[in-house]
């Protein structure tokens, strides 16, 4: 051991190895400073616990192989938490782990770009680690001394002082607060949030096997209450980081939705939020009965897709992204009928022949078809080129740092994607009208995306404090003229209440009415296609599993 601490090469090692754990912290201090005495306690606290933590371990294992499981665990966790730290000016949450299970080439590509570097580093940190660390000592420290016992006491005292400052200015110190102050404050920051967010995720999965299990018979008793003459289709578009500031239609100064202006019998919501900012979330929210104030109902109740399927329909859904993917997200695939996925064929237009495939279907003239699109993610969505019309962008060049000088560039390759989007969503609503049906087009965004907007000058979305560029999302219903025949009086209700405030707490309520189909927890006030929608009081949004607030001035 004291080899270890003499020589000034070993001491140098172990001090940036102290520093490189910690940097998290650091950096979070710097981002987020609340004072210099609650900042101190801040970095001691997570300092004891590594402490701490090595101390519990040794007292298990050899010294060398406690320094290397430590050394590998921060080389995972430290890049992890600055990355988000970074980017998100949080730490990792549980959606970001289960985004990870989920995600495709496509979206690593888009999300890593510019950080590159990060993977470079994470390596070469753990290969110098391993190397540095090889000639340590193997003795094993005895848990039971005094003095051991003594510096538990002494750490576990740092370790707690950190929430002083936050119990003495909460008015409310019961035990339910104190707790959420220990999450927070303790479980949910560095070192333990990764651990603890990793232990929500499995709570998470096994979520997803009582669902399975409970759904088994469950049945929504959905009928439709409309007679029709004529086939009938429904489709629901669900785009994908499409943020209402950039689209023309919505009142944005850029033509980004030259063909979408042009078509008739549209409807557009320009204050239409959604209720999560990641699609891990978003999703479910839009496609179940599921609101901002009750998530858990997704994992209660089977989706809209069932509730047509009840009232006699052929459901369809059309992937160009894969929500799907991993176990967990897939619970919904067993209610499908016929599921596509073009996943492996960006751009999103590949979507149009096998919607035209779709549409030729004989087997049945009740049609409900679903569309997830790789739509505006990241604003790097792959496009033909005559699409960069605003320059100078992102397709121009192959490294560009993800920061607020290079916002140009971020906007107008963001508006391109939105320019192509126009040209996808107008196709499918032209392959639509082509059937002569009743037929209905709704649309709207899973989230929006920040493209460093004042103050935060966030850049994605996914993150913990919201911002209203994130949930604020472009939404429009089309309707075919024969389906205005059949419906007159929703027409006219939506056009009633285009402009009132609404979300995607009404999405599952207002698609079901559109569509004639009836069911007995249908609830007219949140449908914005009943003449007796109601407003509410406060739009609400789920970050992170917690409801909040998404009002913004």
């Amino acid at each position: 051991m004291g080899n270890l601490f003499n020589n000034p090469i070993q001491k140098a090692i172990v001090i940036c190895f102290l520093l490189f754990s910690v940097s998290p912290i650091l950096i979070d201090i710097t981002l987020n400073f609340n004072g210099f005495f609650y900042s101190l306690f801040y970095l001691l606290s997570r300092l004891s616990l590594i402490l701490l933590s090595f101390l519990i371990l040794n007292s298990i294992v050899k010294f060398r192989t406690a320094v290397y499981i430590m050394a590998v665990f921060f080389v995972i966790v430290v890049p992890v938490e600055l990355v988000h730290l970074l980017v998100f000016n949080d730490y990792m949450t549980r959606q970001g782990i289960i985004a990870v299970a989920q995600t495709n080439y496509n979206e690593s590509v888009a999300f890593i770009r510019g950080i590159e570097w990060i993977i470079v580093i994470v390596i070469s940190l753990l290969l110098f680690f391993l190397i540095s660390f090889r000639k340590l000592p193997t003795f094993r420290l005895n848990f039971l001394k005094p003095k051991i016992i003594a510096a538990f006491f002494v750490l576990a005292a740092m370790t707690f002082t950190s929430l002083i400052g936050q119990l003495k200015t909460s008015a409310d110190s019961s035990g339910k607060r104190t707790f959420y102050l220990f999450k927070r404050e303790i479980v949910k920051k560095h070192p333990l949030n990764l651990v603890y967010r990793c232990y929500e995720s499995y709570a998470y999965f096994k979520a997803i096997d009582n669902y399975r299990r409970d759904m088994a018979h469950f049945r929504f008793q959905s009928i439709q209450n409309r007679e029709f003459s004529s086939g009938q289709i429904y489709v629901m578009i669900i785009g994908e980081s499409a943020r209402a500031a950039n689209y023309q239609i919505c009142g944005y100064q850029r033509e980004t939705n030259p063909r979408l202006s042009l078509i008739e019998n549209l409807v557009v919501f320009n204050d239409f939020y959604a209720t999560a900012n990641v699609t891990t979330l978003a999703v479910p929210l839009m496609i179940t009965r599921a609101t901002s104030d009750n998530f858990d109902l997704c994992h209660k109740e089977k989706s809209i897709v069932s509730l047509f399927s009840e009232a006699g329909f052929t459901s369809y859904w059309i992937s160009n992204q894969e929500i799907f993917k991993g176990y967990g997200s897939d619970k919904y695939l067993d209610e499908i009928d016929n599921y596509y996925s073009q996943t492996h064929k960006n751009p999103d237009e590949h979507i149009l022949p096998v919607l035209d495939e779709v549409l030729s279907d004989t087997t049945n003239d009740k049609k409900l078809i679903i569309i997830n699109l790789f739509g505006n993610h990241y604003g790097i969505n792959s496009h033909p080129q005559e699409y960069n019309v605003f320059s100078p962008n992102l397709e121009q060049s192959n490294a560009i740092n993800r920061n607020v000088s290079n916002r140009e560039l971020f906007i107008n390759s963001y508006d391109n994607s939105e320019l192509y989007q126009d040209y996808v969503l107008s196709e499918i609503i032209k392959h639509v009208d082509a059937r002569e049906s009743v037929s209905m087009v709704y649309f709207s965004s899973d989230h929006g995306e920040s493209l460093f907007d004042e103050p935060s000058y966030f850049y994605g979305h996914g993150a913990s404090t919201i911002t209203k560029e994130q949930v604020h999302v472009p939404a429009f219903v089309w309707y075919s003229s024969l389906y205005e025949v059949f419906n007159s009086d929703l027409v006219v209700n939506l056009r009633a209440n285009m402009d009132k405030r609404l979300s995607a707490d009404n999405t599952f309520y207002t698609f079901a009415q559109l569509a004639s189909v009836d069911f007995p927890q249908f609830v007219d006030s949140l449908s914005f296609a009943d003449k007796n929608f109601k407003e509410p009081a406060e739009r609400k949004a789920i970050v992170d599993y917690v409801t909040v607030s998404a009002e913004f001035k």
